[in-house]
């Protein structure tokens, strides 16, 4: 069965940051909140995510997002802090005017994904978390003016090695 293309739109967050979100399939929606590192164009082509979203999207809406600072959402003259990346998460809900829904989170998504849910349990049926952490060096350090320079060279690979060798020790 061939999948169907995913449709990327645009919302902005209640900053003014520009976000990229995709959704795909039919069905019940599903918000699927990544790792930070993504590309809504690459990850549909990748090894790795296309048979995730191949299956499911079969029965679901599938509606995942590029964090600010990464893929196709703004990175220039942005704001990095846990609270904008919630406001993010909730202008994509509001932009995809979804109701209650299964939220999917994985990795640094799971932060995002608690804050979201505690803050609207209304809107979330279900909460799984994938391979998440909810407290850590990332979250216990301020790690997003080294982010911030790591993204100079626009090379999201080189923007980790960069942030992680000047944050020094784990």
């Amino acid at each position: 069965m061939a999948q169907a293309a995913q449709q990327i739109r645009f919302c902005a967050s209640r900053d003014g940051a520009r976000i990229a979100y995709a959704t795909c399939g039919k069905g019940p929606a599903i918000v699927w909140i990544g790792h930070w590192i993504r590309h809504l164009k690459f990850d549909w082509d990748s090894l790795v995510w296309r048979p995730w979203l191949s299956m499911l999207t079969r029965d679901h809406s599938v509606i995942r997002y590029d964090w600010r600072g990464c893929g196709l959402s703004d990175r220039d003259g942005i704001e990095f802090s846990a609270e904008k990346y919630v406001q993010d998460c909730e202008a994509v809900v509001e932009a995809a005017q979804l109701k209650p829904f299964v939220m999917i989170a994985m990795a640094s998504g799971a932060t995002v994904a608690i804050a979201y849910a505690a803050r609207h349990p209304d809107q979330v049926s279900h909460l799984v978390l994938w391979g998440s952490q909810t407290c850590g060096w990332l979250i216990r350090r301020p790690v997003w003016a080294f982010l911030r320079r790591g993204w100079e060279t626009y090379q999201p690979g080189v923007g980790w090695l960069v942030s992680w060798e000047l944050s020094g020790s784990v």
